[in-house]
């Protein structure tokens, strides 16, 4: 039980590898640190022709997505040898930009979002294998669920929809306010939601069913769920005024429904 809460209380014992392996001790405190941060650059990937807009990274580290202003998709592959990344692919599907990419939590399948259109592509494969246009206005962000057979979508016309990968529209949700960013809890179990209301929206993927808000004072900008805890960060743009501190990040317990830390 002590060993339990040690664990539980230092914030980084879910990075340790040998947290299971080795004998606990009980005659001193638990501790352990983190990673460094990174602090220099140690390589420069080029080759989009214009602004990369998004980038996004597989759950093994070994392929990265970027999406560029020049309506391209890049996919990167780690170089084994050494720092840096090849690339492997170059998607095209779209004549605007893309504006949102997410990995399969198997990292073997891609969604993208470019207007109102999402894109799945199963790689290797310059081919989209399924492209659906069922939002009306564009969508702004994607999610999967942990199975790697569902996802959502969800974009600025009000809508929510959850997918099956063979394409199938299994629900939609339809809010009153524009939505801006779309999580998953690490158990696939709830859908988070930010629109131009206050606070997060819950909803339960099982039941369809609206649940209780995580209240915020301001407007939500963005969100991102711990893949380890139930735990989510909340960005936070407050009006920054004389007696307030400007934009802050929250985080948020999903079990307590209770803020942790600002």
């Amino acid at each position: 039980q002590a060993v339990r809460y040690q664990h539980f209380h230092c914030l980084y014992s879910d990075l340790d590898p040998t947290l299971m392996s080795q004998v606990p001790c009980l005659v001193q405190n638990y501790s352990y640190s983190p990673p460094p941060l990174p602090t220099h650059c140690v390589r420069r990937l080029d080759h989009h022709r214009d602004e990369v807009w998004f980038a996004s990274i597989s759950h093994d580290g070994r392929l990265l997505a970027t999406s560029s202003k020049d309506e391209s998709i890049v996919i990167w592959e780690r170089n084994p040898s050494g720092p840096g990344f090849n690339v492997t692919e170059v998607l095209l599907a779209y004549s605007e930009s893309c504006s949102a990419l997410a990995w399969s939590p198997d990292d073997q399948q891609l969604l993208s979002a470019s207007n109102c259109t999402i894109c799945l592509w199963t790689l290797p494969g310059s081919e989209a294998r399924l492209v659906l246009s069922k939002h009306t206005d564009p969508v702004t962000s994607v999610t999967w669920l942990p199975d790697s057979i569902h996802f959502a979508s969800a974009g600025f016309d009000r809508c929510i929809c959850l997918w099956k990968t063979d394409g199938t529209l299994l629900h939609k949700w339809e809010l009153s306010c524009r939505i801006q960013d779309l999580a998953s809890t690490k158990d696939g179990s709830k859908l988070l939601v930010v629109d131009s209301d206050k606070g997060v929206k819950v909803f339960d993927v099982q039941s369809r069913n609206a649940m209780i808000s995580l209240p915020e004072s301001d407007a939500v900008t963005s969100i991102c769920v711990s893949r380890l805890r139930d735990e989510l960060l909340v960005n936070v743009a407050q009006h920054v005024s004389a007696l307030q501190e400007g934009p802050a990040i929250r985080l948020w317990d999903l079990s307590s429904r209770r803020g942790l830390q600002r």
